[in-house]
């Protein structure tokens, strides 16, 4: 076992009992000062924010993130800040849980998906909120376990087949997976592979089938309290079971296609869209054409444009690496 994957398999480690009693989420009003509290957690994310450039019409469009309960879709360039929108949304969770002072459990389910990127989220966020008292695990193709071993864990971080596998037999677990509160779905553009979709799209529609269920058994629930008169003031009312969607990709072309399926008719959920503004590097795009002569072939031409290569690579490189992407014929 490689330096890398012994770093790596402390933080799948299925914890003992002794430091998962100890990994309550700390309060937001925590007196400690080595940026484990949750005020300074937030300062450290909003110092990340890839803020828009004003007169591009997005100017306001992170405050009203943090302000709104929807479920969400953003659309940005790649290195734009959409990790940082997953985890504003956790800690906006945190600060519901801190406000309405509720005591009751959650999770939260991060999904990508390749194993790269979540092993790469997971190096992350591990330091990152187990100082918060958020355990995270990853639960990928090579991990081997089952929903009793995930019960001490408030982050999951997995793939869709994964997911998919575990969650075909939720009734088994209901208690572990109606408790969940965010689920964070990154590279949402794969809804569009042939391969990866369709398993991501039975997971979204699981996910809201399993949030149906548990709002009909809170309904039922508070309909046997009203009926039995309960006056009891101990009795604690919670807020009905709800699931919030975060959506992030780079390259998705509709999403409000994809917010008007994530959303409800009662809640639907909201989507933003940040073009080549917002990128931290800026592109600069060039065009060179060359005409293709009267009754050759594509294929002809392809090896034409083949030898044009090297003189533009030539022309452009500035002793810098350069990616060859495909030719666009028109």
């Amino acid at each position: 076992m490689s330096k890398e994957q012994e770093r790596l398999s402390t933080f799948t480690d299925i914890l003992d009992s002794s430091y998962v009693n100890n990994s309550q989420p700390l309060s937001l009003s925590s007196g400690k000062t080595d940026g484990s509290s949750l005020e300074e957690f937030i300062n450290n994310i909003e110092s990340k924010i890839q803020r828009p450039e004003r007169g591009t019409g997005q100017e306001g469009h992170f405050r009203s993130r943090e302000e709104i309960d929807k479920s969400l879709v953003v659309c940005a360039p790649t290195g734009s800040g959409k990790t940082v929108v997953f985890e504003m949304a956790i800690v906006q969770l945190l600060m519901e849980i801190e406000d309405k002072k509720l005591n009751q459990d959650f999770k939260i389910i991060y999904m990508a998906p390749v194993k790269a990127l979540c092993t790469e989220r997971l190096t992350e966020w591990y330091p990152k909120f187990t100082k918060l008292g958020l355990l995270c695990i990853e639960v990928t193709g090579d991990t081997d376990v089952d929903f009793p071993d995930l019960k001490p864990y408030r982050i999951i971080i997995t793939t869709p087949e994964k997911w998919d596998m575990l969650t075909r037999r939720w009734k088994d677990h209901s208690s572990m997976v109606e408790v969940i509160k965010l689920f964070l779905i990154d590279e949402v553009h794969i809804l569009n592979d042939n391969t990866r979709g369709p398993v991501l799209e039975a997971v979204v529609s699981r996910m809201k089938a399993i949030e149906s269920s548990a709002k009909s058994v809170h309904r039922i629930k508070k309909l046997q309290r009203q009926y039995q008169n309960t006056d009891d003031q101990s009795v604690i009312e919670t807020p009905a079971p709800k699931i919030r969607f975060i959506a992030v990709s780079a390259t998705v072309s509709n999403p409000e296609d994809v917010a008007n399926w994530l959303g409800t008719a009662e809640q639907p959920a909201v989507f933003y869209k940040f073009g080549d503004e917002c990128r931290p590097v800026k592109l600069k795009l060039l065009v060179e054409g060359y005409p293709c002569a009267e009754g050759s072939s594509i294929f002809k031409f392809d090896i034409i444009l083949n030898y044009k290569l090297w003189q533009i690579i030539q022309k452009y490189h500035n002793k810098k690496p350069t990616l060859a992407s495909n030719i666009l014929f028109t």
